[in-house]
């Protein structure tokens, strides 16, 4: 069933209006999100909202095949130190997924072998259901369910960067619902 059709609330158009994010990758990555928060039994309107606003925020163009990009050590010595210490179970998809152990939970979860193969959480259907998996496990949606917006965002990062366009997407995404 495509985006326009679907009963559930929000559209793409909506969300690269309200996010600023390409049209297009919206349109690619949307539905596969979506088909994991049905999946998952939590396809609410909030939830979608923190979705969608955590993953625009986090990506910056709503690419959900987003991997983290390896610090230089010349540049950023202490970053790259830290990255050495999780190779090659670097950051990917909108989640960012880090560490083996995190690998082996979400693969274990979701019955993908991340540990053998942690390139495949770049793969677009992996890293929405990898997305899904953390937002549930990490209690996002029930956040997102008591509108909670600050405790979603600080759930998701740690903290609260990226608050003030979270914020603004969200705003922007409750009125596209009215």
């Amino acid at each position: 069933m495509g985006l326009e059709t679907d009963p559930l609330p929000l559209t793409a158009s909506q969300i690269a209006a309200a996010t600023g994010c390409p049209a297009d990758n919206v349109s690619k990555n949307w539905p596969l999100i979506r088909q994991a928060l049905l999946a998952s039994g939590i396809n609410s309107d909030l939830v979608e909202i923190a979705a969608a606003a955590t993953i625009a925020v986090e990506t910056g163009n709503f690419d959900i095949t987003v991997c983290e990009k390896q610090a230089n050590p010349a540049k950023q010595p202490d970053l790259a130190k830290i990255q050495a210490r999780y190779y090659p179970f670097y950051g990917r998809g909108p989640a960012q997924l880090t560490w083996e152990t995190n690998y082996k939970a979400a693969g274990d979860a979701i019955g993908v072998d991340l540990v053998r193969n942690p390139e495949r959480a770049c793969e677009p259907e992996i890293a929405a259901r990898v997305f899904v998996w953390f937002l549930t496990t990490h209690h996002v949606d029930k956040a997102a369910e008591s509108k909670n917006w600050r405790l979603v965002r600080k759930t998701w990062n740690g903290g609260f960067n990226g608050w003030e366009p979270f914020n603004r997407y969200v705003n922007r995404l409750l009125e596209a619902l009215c």
